[in-house]
């Protein structure tokens, strides 16, 4: 979502930048005068397990008018002037605004892997077989992009039309909503974000499944620290 909050915290921030405080449900007290993810349909209290897909959820249910939305972090922005005039030049050829791969993935096996890694083997294969649950038509799609694909789109940073942006989120949320009832609960700080993480590695699967054409930008990378992510 985007906006300005240069105007509250007299940041260097783009105008097309609007910031959210996530997880205001579980710290009601704090208040920093942005956005705020409880409002409206929300799943604000999830926000330790889901990040700042709790951010996300808030602009497919409350923001309806708008062209383009996107998301990003309070210390990761597009590295490209966002303007009306530069994201319609953009999409005239591309469905969505994405983030250049940063790394390169040296084999086939290190998005599971990686996976595998930051929740658990079993949050892994839950996860998995969810999505070939629902998403039963897309089968190929799914297991080329674990097995063989070695495309990277990080942070969970993405513009499209508001269109294409709550399809995806129709796409990922009954998934991620579904593993939430069948996984364990885990103790461990990086593993209770593990809602978080496999919305992360679904970003690109969406993109594989509906053969989107994509534009990757650089990541742009600010030193101050804010408790909220952004909507572009």
């Amino acid at each position: 979502l985007h906006k300005a909050i240069r105007r509250q915290r007299q940041m260097c921030i783009r105008d097309s930048y609007k910031a959210i405080q996530v997880g205001k449900a579980l710290h009601p007290k704090e208040y920093f005068g942005y956005l705020c993810d409880n409002e409206g349909d929300n799943i604000s209290e999830k926000n330790s397990s889901y990040s700042e897909w709790t951010a996300l959820y808030w602009g497919w249910k409350n923001i309806h008018d708008t062209k383009y939305l996107g998301l990003c972090h309070y210390r990761r922005y597009f590295d490209i002037d966002i303007t009306d005039e530069s994201i319609e030049k953009i999409m005239k050829n591309s469905d969505m605004i994405v983030i250049k791969q940063t790394y390169p993935m040296i084999s086939k096996s290190e998005r599971p892997l990686n996976l595998m890694i930051q929740t658990s083997k079993e949050d892994y294969y839950i996860f998995l077989d969810t999505l070939l649950e629902i998403h039963s038509s897309y089968k190929r799609e799914i297991l080329n992009y674990f097995y063989n694909s070695r495309t990277s789109f990080p942070y969970s940073m993405f513009i499209a039309r508001k269109e294409l942006f709550d399809e995806f989120c129709e796409f990922i949320f009954p998934v991620l909503f579904s593993v939430e009832e069948k996984i364990k609960k885990h103790g461990y700080t990086r593993q209770r974000r593990v809602m978080g993480y496999l919305g992360e590695y679904s970003l690109g699967l969406f993109i594989a499944c509906k053969h989107l054409r994509y534009y990757s930008v650089p990541v742009s990378y600010t030193h101050l620290t804010l408790p909220t992510n952004s909507l572009v």
